[in-house]
């Protein structure tokens, strides 16, 4: 049995062959979402300790890909190690962390939540506001986004009134927005962006009218507020 730390280029392909092949059978045995068996993350949870970064991103993106076909977060080990990784100093870990955790934030089940919201809201919040890597925070956003946590609409704003102009439609896409309607934060994001615009330089001004002008929260359009 693996247990982590550095591994031999032979031993590692093997290993990473062996993650790959477990994680596709997971996904090909089931069309809706089911219980793990005893012990099934445990090969996928002891590479996320591993020294070896090559053998942590597959284990991540084993994992995402089994996230919608199975109840992986209700293994006890997996939140505490994914918190982990989520500001590894890998940024191919860092990545394919973040995608895991936007993978889970749809399917998180409300027995787990509160553990969840205690465990990675913060770390992730605080991933998506100060990283410098446009697909981590775009990760790191849509992944609050899904979980429907009351500090989803709190981190959009911010990042929609701070990102640079080459970032933030890299960072906030379409699907997001749809998103933040969808999951009724609606409201809530139309009270917020008013209160942006009041406070905010005419170049953020004109961003936030750009992007709402067409934009439907509920039964009402965002319009630009009237002096």
């Amino acid at each position: 049995m693996y247990r982590g730390g550095r591994v031999g280029k032979r031993n590692r392909k093997k290993l990473v062959d062996g993650l790959r092949k477990t994680g596709e059978m997971a996904t090909q045995q089931t069309e809706g979402r089911r219980k793990l068996a005893k012990d099934e993350l445990k090969s996928y949870i002891a590479s996320l300790s591993s020294g070896d970064s090559e053998l942590k991103v597959e284990a991540l993106k084993q994992l995402s890909g089994m996230a919608f076909h199975a109840e992986i977060e209700t293994d006890k080990n997996l939140l505490p190690r994914l918190a982990l990784l989520v500001d590894d100093e890998n940024l191919s870990v860092k990545r394919a962390a973040l995608f895991l955790f936007e993978r889970l934030s749809w399917r998180i089940l409300p027995s787990h939540r509160t553990g969840y919201n205690r465990r990675l809201l913060p770390k992730i919040a605080k991933v998506a506001l100060s990283d410098e890597d446009v697909e981590v925070k775009k990760n790191a956003l849509e992944g609050i986004v899904a979980s429907k946590a009351d500090i989803a609409v709190d981190i959009f704003v911010k990042l929609l009134t701070t990102l640079p102009e080459d970032q933030y439609k890299q960072v906030i896409l379409d699907n997001t927005w749809s998103t933040m309607v969808d999951i009724e934060l609606g409201p809530k994001l139309q009270q917020s962006l008013f209160k942006a615009y009041e406070k905010s330089d005419a170049a953020i001004r004109n961003r936030i009218s750009r992007e709402t002008t067409n934009r439907y929260f509920g039964r009402s359009r965002l319009q630009q507020p009237q002096h």
